[in-house]
């Protein structure tokens, strides 16, 4: 419960609350006080009016930013387009990127045909190892046959098992077209010649070196993303170039199978 206050404490603290709020008319101000307040609110209002300038100099300064297109141009199409990623332009047969490499083998055999001024026919098994190198971007877009340039190197080696049992081997360098189907087919054209080191001999070759031009057609199939079969037909000729006869030359249709890695 609250306690009572006594009515003379009551009293008494009412006549000390109504003494303190009282006017004074004999209590004059200090002058000296009344002059550091003019003087402490003129600063104040001064230093007020200096900054709202200030902050207004500066907001006049700021270079105008000129508001990005609503449409955005061609340009800005290309330079925030999605770039692709990995071997492909657009996925799986669309066509390599510019500089995506490759590794891989192929082993075979193939049938000779006594043609173009040959003696015999020179049946031969060899096996290759290659690297290439893709030269450019998707060519030819807007037609059927739209693909990339690739630059191969490649070492051979193998025997001639018919008519006789000889051995050849060698380096080649090769141009190659590959077609973008836009599946996981992926044809290619192939061309190129190198250096062949034979004892092949008599009655169609003479000498230890010979000069292997050839061509043909192959595809690739990927079955991973890259990762590809590799199967390819090639028309393969030995000669020296009349270097030292005789020099009947020989011709040969390799037939080749093996797996490519590009990365």
């Amino acid at each position: 419960m609250n306690a009572i206050i006594p009515r003379e404490v009551l009293i008494q603290q009412r006549n000390w609350r109504y003494a303190t709020k009282q006017f004074n008319p004999e209590r004059k101000s200090n002058p000296e006080g009344w002059g550091a307040l003019r003087e402490r609110m003129r600063k104040t209002i001064l230093f007020v009016m200096v900054g709202s300038a200030l902050a207004t100099s500066s907001e006049g300064a700021e270079p105008e930013l000129t508001p990005a297109p609503a449409v955005p141009t061609s340009g800005q199409h290309e330079a925030f387009a999605p770039q692709p990623t990995g071997i492909w332009q657009d996925g799986i047969g669309s066509g390599f990127r510019k500089n995506t490499m490759q590794s891989g083998f192929l082993v075979g055999g193939g049938f000779g045909k006594s043609a173009f001024g040959g003696r015999e026919a020179h049946d031969l098994s060899l096996g290759a190892a290659n690297a290439g190198w893709i030269l450019t971007d998707v060519i030819g877009k807007d037609y059927f046959f739209k693909g990339n340039l690739e630059v191969i190197g490649e070492l051979f080696g193998g025997a001639e098992f018919h008519p006789h049992t000889r051995y050849l081997t060698g380096v080649n360098a090769l141009l190659r077209y590959n077609i973008a189907t836009g599946t996981r087919w992926v044809p290619f054209l192939t061309c190129g010649a190198g250096l062949t080191l034979t004892d092949i001999g008599h009655p169609d070759l003479s000498g230890t070196f010979q000069f292997d031009p050839q061509g043909g057609v192959g595809t690739h199939y990927f079955f991973r993303e890259n990762v590809a079969f590799t199967a390819e037909w090639r028309w393969l000729h030995l000669s020296n170039a009349g270097i030292s006869e005789p020099n009947h030359g020989t011709n040969t249709q390799m037939f080749m199978g093996g797996i490519t890695w590009f990365f």
